[in-house]
C-alpha cells in the first residue's frame, strides 16, 4: 500500500511510509544484546539507578561504534529496570505496572458498585499496554511519567479505600480561596521559572560560547556564565568547555593567561564531575584527551589506562591510547594498538582508516596497501575522499593504489574534473597509456564542457608528448 499512487503523492504520507527503521531496529538490538550480557553479570541486584552507561562501558559491542558510542540507556523500560535493580527491581517494576490493571478489574472493595465499567477497564488496559509498547523501544521522559502517574492517580481515587482522618479534615471556603489557592499558584509559578528559565539561559549560553570560538576571552566567560546558573547539565556543558580547550591549548595566538583560565577551570570541573560518577570510562577517555593537548602525558596515561580496564573492547579508548603512545614515541605499539581496534570489527570505517594512515605515516606501505586491497567498497569509497592519507600514497608514489582510489572518487564526484585528470595522470605515470586514455574519455562524458581541453590531453598522450603541452 505504500507505493499507491494516493500514499506516494501526499507529502506527509510518503514521508512517513518511506521511513526506513531497519537501522534504528538493529541499533536497538545491539544494545538490548549488552542489557543482557551486563543483566546476566548482576542478576540480583542490578548495577544502580542510571547506571547503564557503565554497563554499555564494560560490555561495549564493537558494531556500535558508528551508531553511538556511549549509550546512557538502553531503550527498553523492561531490559531498564533489569540493569538498575536486577531480577528484584524488575520485579518491582511490574508490581507498580500491573497493579492498576488489577485495581481496575477486580470487584469493588465496598458496596458502592463496580469500581470501572466495563468500557473504562478495556480503556485503561488499553492505555497502559499503549505506555508498556512505547516504552519497549524508547525510555520513559516527563510527559510519560505523567502520563503514567495520571494513570495511577486515576485508579486509585476509584479503587482505594478511603482515609476516614483525611475525610474528616475540612477547610473553610474562604481559606482556601485567600491562603491555599494563591499559596499554591505562588509555588507552582517558582517551580516552573526555577526548572525550566536556568536551564534555558544557561543552554543559550552555551550555544554562544560553543560558537565563539573566534573571541577566546568571550567563550570564557560565557562558558562560566552557564557553569554558574547550575541549570542545563553540568556534565554536557563540562564536556563542552573540555572540547574548547583542544583548540584552545594549540593556537598560539591566545595569550597564556586566557589558555591557563581555560586549563584550569576544564580541569577542576572535569575532576568534579569524575569525583561525583567514579569508574566512567567516557570520562576518562575525555580526561585523557584534555591532558594529551597540553602536553600532560602522564596524566594523560592514567586516565587512558582506567579507561582501557573500563571499556577494554572500546575502539575509542584504544584510538587514544594509540595515540598517546606516539607521542611518547611508541610507534610500534601504537600500530600494534590501531590494528586491535580495527580488528575489534573490521567492518569500521574510522578504525581501518587510522590504521592505515598509520602504516603510512610509519612507512609500512605494502602493508597499507594490502589492506587497501582487501577492504570493502564502502570503505573504498570514502577512504578515497580522504586528503593525508592521499597525499601521504603520493608522496610514496603509489600510483596503482591511488589510481584505485581516485576510481572511487570520480565515481562519487563525477563532476569534479580535477580527479579525473588525476586518475588520468596516475594510469599514465604507471605506463598504462590505454587507461589514461580511457579515464579522460569518460571524463567527457561526465563533464562535457571540457571536451576540447581533455581532447587536446588524449591526442597528446597518443602522440607521447605531455599532454598538458598547447591545451591549456
Amino acid at each position: 500500500m505504500k507505493d499507491t499512487a494516493f500514499v506516494q503523492g501526499s507529502p506527509v504520507l510518503a514521508r512517513t511510509a518511506n521511513l526506513d527503521v531497519s537501522g534504528g531496529i538493529n541499533t536497538r538490538l545491539l544494545v538490548w544484546n549488552v542489557a543482557w550480557e551486563s543483566f546476566k553479570e548482576r542478576p540480583v541486584l542490578g548495577w544502580g539507578i542510571g547506571s547503564f552507561s557503565y554497563a554499555y562501558a564494560k560490555h561495549f559491542d564493537p558494531r556500535l561504534l558508528d551508531r553511538d558510542p556511549w549509550f546512557d540507556r538502553v531503550h527498553n523500560i523492561v531490559l531498564d529496570w533489569m540493569i538498575f535493580g536486577g531480577a528484584i527491581g524488575l520485579l518491582l517494576y511490574l508490581a507498580l505496572l500491573l497493579s492498576p490493571i488489577y485495581a481496575a478489574v477486580r470487584p469493588a472493595p465496598t458496596a458502592r458498585g463496580p469500581t470501572f465499567s466495563i468500557p473504562e477497564q478495556a480503556l485503561l488496559i488499553a492505555l497502559l499496554v499503549a505506555y508498556v509498547v512505547h516504552n519497549l523501544v524508547i525510555f520513559d521522559v516527563l510527559v510519560s511519567y505523567l502520563f503514567f502517574a495520571v494513570v495511577l492517580a486515576i485508579v486509585h481515587s476509584r479503587a482505594s479505600s478511603p482515609w476516614i482522618r483525611l475525610e474528616a479534615l475540612s477547610f473553610p471556603a474562604a481559606r482556601v480561596e485567600l491562603v491555599f489557592a494563591p499559596l499554591i499558584v505562588l509555588v507552582s509559578a517558582v517551580a516552573i521559572y526555577s526548572v525550566n528559565v536556568p536551564h534555558q539561559i544557561a543552554a543559550r549560553e552555551l550555544s554562544a560560547a560553543s560558537s565563539a570560538g573566534f573571541d577566546p576571552l568571550l567563550q570564557y566567560t560565557l562558558f562560566d556564565q552557564a557553569l554558574n546558573r547550575n541549570g542545563l547539565d553540568r556534565e554536557l556543558i563540562v564536556k563542552q568547555l573540555v572540547i574548547a580547550n583542544f583548540a584552545v591549548a594549540q593556537n598560539p595566538d591566545i595569550p597564556a593567561p586566557v589558555r591557563n583560565d581555560f586549563f584550569q577551570r576544564a580541569e577542576a570541573e572535569l575532576e568534579a564531575i569524575m569525583a561525583r560518577k567514579p569508574g566512567d570510562a567516557r570520562l576518562h577517555t575525555i580526561a585523557a584527551e584534555f591532558y594529551r593537548v597540553y602536553d600532560q602525558l602522564d596524566q594523560s596515561a592514567y586516565h587512558i589506562e582506567a579507561a582501557i580496564a573500563l571499556a577494554p573492547r572500546h575502539q575509542l579508548v584504544l584510538t587514544a591510547r594509540a595515540t598517546l603512545l606516539a607521542l611518547q614515541g611508541d610507534r610500534g605499539a601504537a600500530n600494534e594498538t590501531l590494528r586491535d581496534a580495527h580488528l575489534l570489527d573490521p567492518e569500521q570505517y574510522e578504525p581501518l582508516r587510522d590504521y592505515i594512515t598509520d602504516l603510512l605515516e610509519i612507512g609500512m606501505v605494502r602493508l597499507a596497501e594490502t589492506e587497501i586491497d582487501r577492504a570493502s567498497e564502502a570503505f573504498l569509497t570514502r577512504f578515497a575522499q580522504e586528503i593525508y592519507p592521499v597525499d601521504l600514497l603520493i608522496q610514496y608514489e603509489s600510483n596503482r593504489t591511488l589510481a584505485k582510489l581516485f576510481e572511487y572518487r570520480v565515481a562519487a564526484l563525477p563532476d569534479n574534473a580535477e580527479g579525473w585528470i588525476s586518475l588520468s595522470a596516475l594510469y599514465l605515470q604507471d605506463g598504462d597509456v590505454e587507461m589514461s586514455i580511457d579515464a579522460l574519455e569518460r571524463a567527457i562524458g561526465a563533464i562535457p564542457s571540457i571536451r576540447p581541453v581533455l581532447e587536446c590531453f588524449i591526442g597528446n598522450i597518443r602522440a607521447g608528448r605531455d599532454p598538458e603541452q598547447g591545451c591549456t
